[in-house]
Formats: C-alpha cells, structure tokens, sequence
C-alpha cells in the first residue's frame, strides 16, 4: 500500500483531553455487506482514486445518533482497513473511502462527554494552536462556530504535510468538525490529497453542512 497519508487522529486524541479527560474503549460498527476490507486494499494498492464527488446519499453514522452525507460510491472500511489506514491509537471508529483511499470520511464518537452548551468558539481556536504546534505544514483555511440544522459545530479547515511521504511537497485538505451526539463528542473529518482539493472542498463543506443529529 503506498504512504499516500495517514491522518493524525493521534494528535486529535491528545486535542480531545482539552474537552474531558476521561478514555475508553469504543467497539467499531459491524461491517456491512459493501464493505472495504484490508485484504482487497493490500492487493490493489495502485487503485486509482475518485477524482469527483458523484452522488452525495444521506446515510446513519456513529451508530445511528447521526445522519451526513456520504458520497454514493464510497465503501465503509472494516476494522482491519481502518487499522491500516489510521495505525494509531485513538484512531476513527468509522471510515469511508473510496477504493485508493485518497479521499475519506471518518467518524470518532465518545468517550469525553459534551453537550451543546460547552461547543465554543474557544474549542476551534484551541485546535488551531495545537495543530499549529504539531502538525507539519498546517496551514488554518478557516476555523470556528457555526449552525448546522439548528445544532452547534465546531470547525478547522486546514492543509496539512503527507505523514510518511518521500516527496516534501506533497499535501492533504482537511475538513474537521465537532459537535454532540447522545451526550459524547462526535468528531468527524473529511481529507483527501491536494491534487483533488478543487473538485472536492465544496463536497465536503457540503458534507458538513448535512450534518443531523436527531
């Protein structure tokens, strides 16, 4: 599989602790029938990517306490294609790819607790300053506070170095956005490699504008 990028749930976990400070175990949603697994990533590691958003279908995430946008095409990662995808503790729960891998959706519900009332302006700019410290190349596209279907979300669009890449020029476009959900924070983020940025930032803004939690 190439190092195309990884990204780095490692440090969002460590961004999580300004929120709460309790940690569990969380269990990954069974897989479904369309199912991206391991097995079929590692024996096409060339596949090409999508290069256009296509059908955007209303599906139940975080185990049905939300509802977002997926691109039809894309296929749910099993717990083993996650674990190659993201190699890190604290990684998403819940991923959706297409067939390279080079555009994604993942989905980190619990354990800190949140509510409504504590999502804040503060929380983005927190972000900002810890991603700015640790993560190389970060480059803030826009942060904040903003409504969504009449709930709170906290959002970072931000660039971002390839993790583990040999070529130094190489980015990814990143959508981050947080909110509530059954009482626990639920993080959600979109990424995909630069080259695609300008066919897939409005898709993913448009993702994030279909966020429901009910």
């Amino acid at each position: 599989m190439p190092s195309t990028f990884r990204l780095r749930f490692g440090l969002l976990a460590g961004l999580l602790a300004l929120l709460s400070t309790a940690a569990q175990a969380q269990t990954a949603p069974a897989a479904l029938p369309d199912t991206l697994r391991k097995a079929e990533v590692l024996q096409h590691p060339n596949a090409p990517a999508q290069q256009t958003p296509g059908t955007l279908t209303l599906r139940p995430v975080a185990g049905g306490r939300a509802r977002i946008l997926v691109p039809a095409t894309f296929r749910p990662l099993d717990k083993d294609a996650i674990s190659l995808k993201y190699p890190i503790q604290g990684g998403p729960q819940e991923a959706y790819s297409d067939n390279a891998l080079a555009v994604n959706l993942a989905f980190r519900q619990g354990p800190n607790p949140m509510t409504q009332a504590q999502l804040s302006a503060d929380i983005a700019d927190k972000m900002v300053k810890a991603f700015s410290a640790r993560q190389p190349g970060f480059q803030d596209l826009g942060h904040g506070l903003k409504t969504i279907n009449g709930r709170q979300v906290v959002y970072l669009e931000f660039m971002s170095d390839v993790p583990l890449s040999d070529k130094p020029n190489d980015k990814v476009y990143n959508l981050m956005f947080i909110t509530d959900a059954g009482g626990q924070v639920l993080v959600c983020t979109f990424n995909c490699v630069e080259r695609l940025q300008k066919q897939w930032q409005p898709a993913a803004q448009q993702i994030m504008n279909s966020l429901q939690v009910p």
